[in-house]
């Protein structure tokens, strides 16, 4: 159409092109000025629909005399499609802009958004797709909203005219409010909290809500909190935060109710902030001159001045002879890269440890650990460390102590055997070294800290979990330079398998008094220059710590952004030196992004067409055409199903602590645990989603392992506090009552039957290690070891005649004969480079019913496999002499 004339419009230029219309920019002959022409799309003309809902926009926009929502002027028809006349913006949407654009500017921005939106709302008009395309900043600064094509308008009295189809959600993804989302009628505060989601990114470079496809992220928006801008960009203060916040309650009700208040709340802060920047500046005032003096006062002001003069000179001096007398140490960054054939182990564990005095740095890779002087250009293997994991070093530098093989250990690093120190479960939660000797620790994933001496001996308990505060855990104990005082991470019951909001506590040794010290956080370390090293959603932080207090004070700063870990444990891979130096491997956060396989058993590993998720727990249908798995989103968990023929995905439960679905023999029902904090319960429903979920109490938090083949079972994992996990039954023809089974006085996990029924496999620790045994079922005598070496779960093949374990490297293939008694016969490898994934329930994969391929979920290629560690020596000097956080 360029060059064309429509009416007494000659269209110049395209501008763009949206769901709901193409732009162009025209030239009004009659009035001689440039002009916007929206035209209907051609393939939506036909639809009677459309045509009202877009002459609607007309309407609602022209209803509005606003500087900052553009004006429009006429409404045509040409060859059939419907077009607008509107005023031409010359300038940028705020998508394009708005990486050019100061946080000054934003708040500008804010607040005329907020004006045109709450004179919009004066007039009963509801925009209902606020994003950052449909806003536009003019070259002279001034911004308008754009595009009221999907505005709602509210006609006389409480009568509203709905122009949307029937049951469709209109908006754009992550943008949306929650009520949106659910397809629910909205009103003006759907239009604050898409500005919320606006004014967010804007400020913080990032949306609230990060789903990796469209269906999470509509879970996100209606169930998951943002975190605060603050925890984004430091820096940010906490009054702006609040007045977002408020913007992006998921209840209407609770959610700020006028953009007039919006506007005003912003412009009040304007103004606070400006006054807060001239306070920071002391203005020069004139000394009064006295109308009458003597000879005694004049001889002071002249004295007083030469006097003055003299010692500042003196204390120049000084400062000078100081200042040019010292050494300043070096701040200087660097990057090790490791030989290309170790992969940094950064799943489960901390993978890093620096030594106090900052000159050599022990890292884990491919199972073992290794150390690496700074002075040198090798990397040495530590001998006697193999499948050790944690490490951290003594006070004075000489021995490293790490976990292996279900116990705590020590070693020297000059050489010699490991020493052990303490038994210890195989999934270690970290460990410190006070200066008098003292080693605290975490014994495993649902206990609390414990302390010993450095010879060994009989454990003590630190700290006892408060079941009243809901906790599991303490994990990743750090030792602060007062030698009494511990700071760790604390997890609750309702995210066992999530840990970027937990809280960082202190406790003190000596006494055992404990405080709160953070929020939202998954691991921290005490800089000894007066911070603390804090860990959150894969960056960095550092923030003004008092040990003496203890507290917190002032806001955080970003340090680094780009930290490697795991957020299913809080294992988050970094170290800083008493004397400063701060080691970090730099990477994705694992275990949020991770993508659907089929293994077959030659090991070669297909992804399924499957968007990326924070997938857990998968299990294929006794007719291997679905697959039911885990989303986990935040805090929340919840069950869906893939259709492998036709290639959609189906949620099958919204909102909870939904995990370990199983699906019954004949294919027809899910059955799943759901353990909120209290009430827990498991579920059985019909997998299609029709009729109405069985709940069954459990009162404990549960994970489903098996369904029998013959329906009447179901075999579970339970928590017992204190020692661990015990395999319970619960007879679903019966009272459906949990009972424990027999095995399970020493501990129990993963319990799986055979096909027939006959046998029951699962992981033990009667050594401190996880190994796979098989015993009868129900009862009977014998008890067979499968898996040589650790390993955290087993699955039949579904003849019975195979076993599969994993370990946290491969899957491996045991033959067994259980038709007589249980025989064990040859073991293979067929997954290396397994990609375990540590979570509460250790449901990892199962196995198709053709026996013939391995489901599994995995890291997406690029997030892992880390070969990196980066090193800033002399860090706290930086901040020192320059009062900044370097990034």
């Amino acid at each position: 159409m360029i060059g064309q004339k429509v009416s007494h419009y000659k269209i110049l230029e395209k501008l763009g092109e949206g769901g709901m219309g193409v732009v162009f920019k025209a030239r009004d002959t009659k009035l001689d000025r440039d002009v916007a022409l929206k035209f209907l799309p051609s393939h939506l003309s036909a639809s009677e629909e459309d045509k009202t809902r877009f002459i609607q926009e007309a309407k609602a926009a022209s209803a509005l005399t606003h500087p900052n929502v553009c004006t429009i002027h006429d409404i045509q028809e040409h060859e059939g499609r419907m077009f607008i006349v509107m005023e031409f913006v010359d300038g940028m949407t705020l998508r394009d802009k708005r990486d050019q654009i100061s946080l000054k500017q934003a708040i500008e921005i804010g607040i005329q958004v907020a004006d045109g939106l709450a004179a919009a709302h004066e007039k009963g008009i509801v925009h209902r797709d606020i994003k950052p395309d449909n806003i536009m900043v003019r070259k002279d600064g001034i911004v308008q909203i754009m595009d009221f094509g999907l505005a709602k308008l509210r006609a006389s009295g409480s009568k509203i005219t709905r122009l949307t189809k029937e049951g469709s959600t209109v908006g754009t993804a992550g943008y949306m409010s929650p009520e949106q989302v659910q397809g629910q009628d909205v009103d003006h505060r759907s239009d604050i909290f898409s500005y919320g989601v606006v004014l967010y990114e804007l400020l913080t470079g990032q949306l609230p809500f990060k789903g990796v496809h469209e269906t999470a992220l509509a879970y996100e928006i209606v169930n998951v909190d943002p975190a605060p801008m603050s925890t984004v960009k430091p820096g940010i203060e906490p009054s702006l935060d609040a007045i977002v916040l408020d913007c992006l309650e998921k209840d209407p009700k609770e959610r700020t109710q006028s953009m007039a208040q919006v506007a005003v709340e912003l412009k009040r802060y304007k103004r606070e902030s400006s006054r807060q920047r001239v306070s920071r500046v002391t203005s020069a005032r004139p000394i009064p001159k006295s109308e009458t003096y003597d000879s005694s006062s004049q001889r002071k002001r002249v004295l007083l001045p030469l006097v003055l003069t003299v010692v500042l000179i003196v204390l120049g001096v000084a400062v000078w002879w100081l200042w040019s007398s010292r050494t300043d140490r070096v701040v200087a960054s660097l990057s090790i890269s490791l030989p290309a054939d170790q992969t940094i182990s950064t799943g489960t564990y901390v993978a890093v440890a620096v030594s106090p005095d900052g000159s050599r740095i022990v890292y884990r890779a491919n199972g073992k650990m290794y150390q690496r002087k700074l002075d040198s250009f090798i990397a040495e293997a530590i001998s006697g460390t193999e499948d050790g994991s944690t490490p951290f070093f003594s006070p004075d530098g000489k021995w490293i102590g790490y976990f292996a093989d279900g116990k705590l250990k020590k070693i020297a690093l000059s050489g010699g055997a490991p020493v052990i120190l303490a038994q210890a479960a195989s999934d270690n939660r970290g460990a410190t070294w006070l200066d008098d000797g003292t080693i605290v620790y975490s014994p495993g994933g649902s206990s609390g800290l414990f302390r010993i001496s450095p010879e060994g001996g009989d454990p003590a308990i630190l700290t006892h979990l408060d079941t009243t505060r809901n906790e599991r855990t303490h994990r990743w104990p750090r030792s602060l330079p007062d030698g009494k005082t511990v700071i760790f991470t604390i997890g609750g019951k309702d995210s066992p398998d999530y840990y970027e909001d937990a809280l960082i506590g202190a406790v003190n040794v000596k006494t055992g008094d404990r405080s709160l010290l953070l929020r939202g956080a998954s691991r921290a370390e005490y800089a000894s220059a007066g911070y603390l090293l804090y860990s959150h959603s894969g960056s960095l932080f550092a923030v003004r710590y008092n040990p003496g207090q203890p507290r917190i004070e002032a806001s955080s700063y970003t340090v680094v952004n780009n930290l490697s870990g795991d957020q299913l444990t809080g294992a988050m891979n970094f170290a800083i030196s008493a004397n400063g130096t701060l080691v970090w491997i730099p990477g994705q956060s694992l275990s949020g992004n991770r993508e659907l396989c089929l293994a077959d058993l030659e090991g070669r590993v297909k992804a399924l067409p499957l968007q990326p998720g924070h997938y857990m727990e998968p299990r294929i249908s006794p007719d291997g055409t679905k697959i039911a798995f885990v989303i986990g989103t935040g805090k929340d968990y919840d069950v869906w199903i893939y259709d492998i023929a036709n290639n959609t995905t189906n949620r099958f439960t919204f909102g909870g602590q939904n995990r370990s679905p199983v699906w019954s023999p004949d294919g027809k029902r899910i059955a799943y645990a759901n353990n909120p904090s209290e009430n827990t319960s498991i579920i059985i429903r019909q997998a299609d989603g029709t009729g109405t979920a069985e709940e069954i109490r459990t009162e404990q938090r549960t994970y489903v392992n098996c369904w029998s083949r013959n329906g009447s079972t179901l075999v579970l994992t339970v928590p017992v506090p204190g020692s661990g996990w015990e395999l319970d039954t619960m007879q679903l023809n019966g009272d459906r009552k949990l009972r424990q089974w027999q095995v399970t006085r020493t501990y129990g996990l993963q319990g799986n039957l055979s096909p027939d029924g006959r046998w029951i496999s699962y992981v033990g620790r009667e050594s401190g290690l996880g190994v796979v045994y098989v015993r009868p079922f129900p009862h009977g005598d014998g008890k067979w070891q499968v898996s040589v070496g650790e390993a955290h779960e087993a699955r039949w093949s579904p003849d019975g005649k195979t076993l599969y374990y994993t370990t946290s490297q491969m899957v491996n293939a045991v033959s067994v004969e259980g038709k007589g008694s249980f025989v064990i016969g040859r073991s293979r490898i067929v997954l290396r480079d397994y990609p375990w994934t540590a979570i509460e329930s250790n449901s990892t994969f199962d196995i198709s019913p053709d026996g013939q391929h391995i489901l599994i979920t995995k890291a997406v290629e690029g997030e892992s496999s880390p070969h990196q560690i980066n090193v800033v020596l002399n860090w706290l000097d930086q901040i020192q002499r320059s009062g900044t956080i370097v990034q």
